[in-house]
């Protein structure tokens, strides 16, 4: 008899098992109607639920372990859930062990539980982030991932969003499908994983097809391929064992970006290119990189770039673009190490510039109420590492970065990256010994053949001195008759030639996304963006080349350090350059190479036959899609270069 009762218990604690092992929990991702049902409430960055079977529950590491899998949770025999009912005005949250949970105090963290008050509760979800907020407080339940401090809890400040996992009623009877762990958007050959439930056995196609693959393992480790803009993967599981059926399908579509190449235009921004120094939030515009122009609002703690999003000190906080040189390709974030895993940066882009900030009005930042552009997708600190990526889908000229609403971050720098700016990647320039080629739109360079150097407006805003040397690459063996800039000089050691009707020039950066003319006053050179008030040139013999000379009959001369408005023969040093130092004529370097920004002259097609317009990097651009900048256009048989306005 004793055996049999113990064969009973047996079978019994058997059947409790496997009834215990059918509990399925799944993440809420759309509001419901009613938010009434058994629910984990989850930390999902930690892996940790909030322990609803304490009598305690407003406790350090007040949680409970969990394994999140394609948004779902399996427990065994859970005694640690909470359940929602709706009440008059919204919702009561009463745990497992019996207690409602709430915060009646207005200005203090904390968890107030009780067995007899139903303490009254909003919940929402927007934007895929779920809000919990006791009724009579601004208080959200929140979790608080600071070390010695863990805990589920209601808050004021920002701490970490929780999730909503609805307990599923009945038992299994498929396998569930497969998951990966490949992105939307992946470089060529990244590594990736496709899995399935442990025991069952995983097959696998990469082509769209139904040529399954059976895994060799599982999970399997896969590489995406290396060419291509897309593929497709696709993934089901069986149990071996026959007991439940064939899984549903995985289908996942990935767009492929092939690595960055070294001709990229690469804007780093910083916290010292803001300018902003101390923890309180401030403005910042005319941040000029080498292909665009920055704006926005930051702080800076921990000596790197901080946001927040909180309503009384850093709303708004932002960065974003003014001035565009392209479509940006990637973003990508260096977090600094202060920055709590999991915080996140939302990406918005559009067509039109972005305004600076004019007020110190709140509502009148972006973040608070501003047209943002299209949300193109979220940048999260990862829990390995300090950076992380984001492709950028479809053709955006303008960006903007913005907190996600989720607590104070600290950024380290935000890099900018386009594959096909509107600029070549090296430009030859050849020293004039004549005013022949010296023409409307001709781009120049303005170098000190003695020393190597060339005029900068070096990321002057305006009104700033522009006369910075630069150092070139001069060709000594050929007599300093051509120089070379790269890519990322051309941006702030070019200029374009723009005609004065009365005779003459005006020289402005070599962009023409960052119009910042050359002046001149008590200062030395200047910057402006007011074309009225740029300094007028022309270009005359002087020695062996040609100079640039203003209206005063006085040129553009340098000290080997920077460049000023001066005579060679001169006693007085002029403004910003070295008193008795020797001055020597900056010469005129105009762009010739075939990979230049400079426009040569254009010969008249004399054909019906369509344009056809390419970039630099020889990718076709639709006539209706043009912006400004430099073009190959080939009609006919004909091929020339073109400077779109």
């Amino acid at each position: 008899m004793k055996k049999f009762l113990l064969f009973i218990s047996f079978c019994l604690l058997c059947l409790s098992q496997i009834n215990a092992a059918t509990e399925t929990w799944v993440k809420v991702t759309e509001a419901p109607t009613d938010w009434s049902g058994d629910y984990l409430i989850v930390y999902e960055a930690g892996g940790v639920a909030f322990d609803g079977s304490r009598t305690t529950l407003d406790a350090v590491s007040n949680t409970k372990p969990v394994t999140i899998s394609d948004n779902t949770i399996s427990t065994p025999d859970c005694n640690y859930y909470f359940t929602i009912a709706a009440v008059s005005g919204g919702y009561t949250i009463q745990s497992k062990s019996g207690y409602y949970i709430g915060r009646t105090n207005s200005t203090k963290n904390g968890l107030d539980s009780s067995k007899q008050t139903q303490y009254v509760n909003t919940i929402s979800l927007s934007e895929g982030t779920l809000s919990i907020e006791n009724g009579s407080a601004s208080h959200k339940l929140r979790y608080n991932n600071t070390s010695g401090q863990t805990r589920f809890r209601y808050f004021t400040s920002s701490q970490q969003a929780v999730a909503l996992y609805k307990k599923q009623e009945g038992k299994p009877t498929q396998v569930a499908k497969p998951t990966t762990t490949a992105a939307d958007k992946m470089l060529y050959g990244t590594k990736f994983s496709i899995s399935s439930a442990e025991g069952t056995t995983l097959y696998y196609t990469l082509d769209n097809t139904e040529d399954w693959k059976q895994a060799e393992s599982n999970p399997v480790t896969l590489n995406a391929p290396t060419e291509g803009e897309y593929f497709t993967i696709k993934a089901y599981a069986v149990d071996p064992t026959g007991a439940l059926s064939k899984s549903e399908t995985l289908e996942k579509t990935v767009t492929l970006y092939p690595p960055t190449p070294a001709t990229a235009l690469i804007d780093e921004v910083t916290l010292t290119d803001t300018k902003v120094t101390g923890t309180a939030y401030k403005n910042f515009s005319n941040v000029i990189k080498y292909g665009a122009e920055y704006a926005g609002k930051c702080a800076g703690g921990n000596s790197s770039i901080q946001f927040n999003n909180s309503t009384t000190n850093g709303k708004g906080s932002a960065i974003f673009m003014t001035q565009s040189v392209g479509n940006v390709n990637k973003i990508v974030v260096d977090w600094n190490i202060n920055t709590p895993n999991g915080r996140k940066l939302q990406v918005y882009g559009q067509n039109t510039p972005y305004e600076a900030y004019t007020s110190e009005d709140q509502t009148k930042y972006i973040g608070a109420n501003a047209v943002k552009g299209d949300l193109l997708g979220t940048i999260e600190k990862p829990s390995e590492g300090t950076s992380t990526e984001l492709y950028i889908t479809g053709e955006y000229q303008y960006i903007l970065v913005m907190e996600a609403g989720e607590g104070v971050l600290y950024l380290n720098s935000i890099k900018f990256i386009w594959n096909n700016p509107f600029t070549g990647s090296e430009t030859t320039y050849n020293k004039e010994n004549g005013t022949s080629n010296i023409k409307e739109n001709k781009f120049v360079t303005l170098v000190d053949t003695q020393n190597g150097k060339a005029l900068s407006r070096n990321n002057a805003a305006e009104g700033t001195i522009a006369g910075a040397a630069a150092t070139v690459n001069t060709d000594e063996s050929n007599g300093g008759k051509f120089v070379t800039l790269n890519q990322n000089q051309i941006f702030i050691d070019e200029f374009q030639l723009v005609p004065v009707a009365e005779g003459g020039f005006k020289l402005y950066g070599g962009t023409p996304f960052i119009r910042r003319y050359i002046g001149y006053d008590e200062t030395g050179l200047t910057t402006t963006a007011d074309e009225t008030a740029a300094a007028v040139v022309k270009f005359v013999q002087y020695g062996d080349g040609i100079v640039a000379q203003f209206t005063d009959g006085e040129i553009i001369v340098s000290d080997g350090t920077n460049f000023g408005k001066g005579t060679p023969t001169g006693t007085e040093a002029p403004a910003s350059l070295a008193e008795g130092a020797t001055l020597v004529p900056a010469y005129v370097f105009v762009s010739k190479g075939n990979n230049s920004t400079g426009v040569e002259d254009i010969e008249m097609v004399e054909t019906e036959a369509p344009a056809q317009y390419y970039n630099l990097n020889g990718v076709e651009v639709k006539a209706g899609n043009l912006v400004p900048g430099i073009y190959i256009v080939r009609q006919g048989n004909k091929v020339s270069k073109q400077f779109i306005r």
